[in-house]
């Protein structure tokens, strides 16, 4: 009777972990999906610590219908997940980053400690050059970043990020 309670227990975690999980992620990139990003953001800049220098990116699929149209749904999924996969590669190296799906074609990326500089877009951009050279059509791609500011709320970053 123990054992039994105790496989049922284990398994109804299980079930509340992967429901838990399915609620802050998105199911093509598996990054989190903007309202966790924006919880671990303001988390982030409220915190004592917070960073008081760094880069803050939106990266956005520019016609991501077209995409979708030419590739096919799972083709462009596939794609998407790559360049996830891609983008969250940027953040392993980084104490603090965060990287999330905003929405269907913007993604986000907070790097504490990261310059504004050539060197950081060049990181990116060559790891998104070959994140799919199987595709017969890549993504067009617009990166928009904004320096990380003590005094700037998340609003404030997402809108310049936005705008760049």
């Amino acid at each position: 009777m123990v054992d039994r309670v105790g496989a049922q227990f284990s398994e109804h975690a299980a079930t509340v972990e992967r429901l838990r999980l399915s609620a802050v992620t998105d199911a093509i990139t598996g990054l989190i999906n903007r309202s966790e990003f924006q919880r671990r953001f303001d988390e982030l800049l409220d915190a004592q610590d917070a960073p008081v220098e760094g880069i803050f990116l939106i990266v956005r699929v520019h016609d991501l219908q077209h995409m979708n149209q030419e590739l096919g749904r799972n083709a462009t999924d596939r794609c998407l997940a790559m360049l996830g996969g891609e983008l969250e590669k940027m953040t392993a190296a980084t104490p603090r980053s965060l990287c999330g799906r905003l929405n269907g074609a913007d993604f986000a990326l907070l790097l504490p400690g990261k310059a504004l500089d050539a060197e950081a877009f060049g990181d990116l951009r060559r790891r998104l050059r070959g994140f799919d050279a199987t595709a017969s059509t890549l993504p067009d791609i617009a990166i928009g970043a904004t320096l990380l500011r003590p005094d700037a709320s998340p609003g404030q970053l997402l809108t310049r990020a936005d705008a760049a």
